[in-house]
């Protein structure tokens, strides 16, 4: 039996992460990969396929699992094109290490939504960072060793609980105030 191809999870795991926060990113649904037909009759193979809140337009989502270099602009110019060609709403960009200044430069030009999701992250565990928020998702449990604030959500993305941990390695953590 083949060892499944850690590029391969890594989309697994991108589509299990924005189902989980799909009210956050105003998606209504996920789906796994497949191909998109762009205006230019170009067939685009897109790692994952979401649609949007607002009338359920295509939101187009490739993922980069990378262990060294930050994306090059080159590979954002790219994707910009296939949002364009497919005539999707927007693009969001799913990596282990971010971008490089140019590609930066390029997310931000044409609204591409990025995520840094961990390497090494499963469909039971992970951590990912969207903006400024950090989102972790683990079934077993966590230490905390510094001051910490978790907020937690349901699975629709509604905040249930916000919690703060101390600077000591304290037990449960404490509601926030």
């Amino acid at each position: 039996m083949l060892l499944e191809k850690k590029w391969e999870t890594y989309e697994e795991v991108t589509k299990q992460l924005l189902s989980d926060v799909r009210d956050y990113l105003g998606l209504s649904r996920v789906e796994e990969k497949q191909k998109v037909r762009g205006l230019s009759e170009t067939e685009w193979e897109v790692d994952v396929l979401a649609y949007n809140v607002d009338g359920g337009k295509l939101v187009l989502v490739e993922c980069k699992h990378r262990s060294k270099a930050a994306l090059p602009q080159d590979s954002l110019a790219g994707f910009a094109y296939k949002i364009k060609d497919t005539n999707a709403d927007h693009g969001i960009i799913v990596t282990t290490i971010g971008l490089q200044e140019g590609a930066d430069k390029i997310a931000k030009a044409e609204k591409i939504t990025v995520i840094k999701l961990d390497y090494n992250s499963t469909s039971d565990n992970y951590i990912a960072q969207i903006a400024n928020q950090i989102f972790v998702k683990r079934t077993d449990n966590v230490r905390l060793v510094e001051s910490f604030k978790a907020e937690l959500y349901d699975s629709n993305g509604t905040l249930k609980d916000k919690r703060i941990a101390g600077d000591t390695e304290a037990g449960p953590l404490a509601p926030a105030t």
